[in-house]
């Protein structure tokens, strides 16, 4: 009996302590979701102690509460008070080929605050345009031959020597460019042999998104990146270029 009673209780605990452990891996995805990371907690003490008192932050609705709470400034957008009208604005703005949305922020201090998670789930914020927009980011092993598939069955083939081919079929040629086109996406990079590849729609080629997080604003003359950490990216918005013209 004894046994039975023992043996009994340590099915008890083995199911309590598993039961405990996907309690805990849920509780750690539930604080995650809420609470924002070190780098975010970094970059939130940044704006706070460098933007000016009146600044503006113009980010995704769910760090609306983040930026008003560690960062000190008034977000745009926040997870409170996010009208369709304002996230509609804001999925428009992104997707846009010009600055002129911003023109409609009648502040003097406005910012972009643009992260890494926007661009792996674009297409959730392009589902308030009623499209399906998205960008594909994979990570090539540098020191090794590596065959990343893209769309198309297309293949970008890394090879040991540092070469890089792109093709499909068994016919590659070389890829040497800064930016290939394909069928329908566009392979974007920088560097001999990238850290990461961008795969870019094709309606995002030109996007504001696309030139503000993987180009930095570097070709938008109302816009520069002011502040880059390592996941997040800030955006100082010129606004008095925008009225002048």
């Amino acid at each position: 009996i004894w046994r039975i009673k023992y043996g009994f209780a340590g099915i008890v605990l083995i199911l309590l302590s598993f039961s405990l452990c996907i309690y805990e891996k849920d509780m750690n995805r539930e604080i995650e979701r809420i609470y924002p990371d070190e780098e975010f907690r970094e970059a939130l003490f940044w704006v706070n102690e460098t933007l000016e008192s009146d600044a503006i932050i113009v980010a995704w609705w769910d760090y609306g509460y983040w930026i008003e709470a560690l960062g000190k400034r008034a977000a745009y957008i926040d997870n409170g008070y996010r009208p369709d009208s304002k996230v509609m604005w804001y999925a428009e703005m992104l997707t846009s080929e010009d600055t002129k949305m911003l023109e409609e922020l009648e502040f003097k201090n406005v910012y972009i605050l643009l992260t890494e998670r926007e661009l792996y789930g674009f297409e959730m914020i392009s589902y308030f345009l009623g499209e399906r927009l998205e960008y594909m980011v994979r990570f090539p092993k540098k020191n090794d031959s590596y065959d990343y598939s893209t769309f198309y069955d297309e293949h970008l083939i890394f090879e040991k020597n540092g070469t890089v081919k792109i093709g499909k079929n068994n016919n590659f040629v070389p890829f040497n460019g800064y930016v290939y086109s394909m069928e329908e996406y566009k392979v974007v990079y920088h560097g001999e042999i990238p850290s990461r590849i961008f795969i870019v729609d094709p309606r995002l080629e030109k996007a504001l998104f696309t030139e503000m997080y993987i180009y930095n604003a570097e070709n938008i003359s109302d816009i520069g990146m002011i502040k880059e950490f390592k996941k997040i990216k800030i955006f100082k918005v010129n606004m008095e270029s925008e009225k002048d013209e």
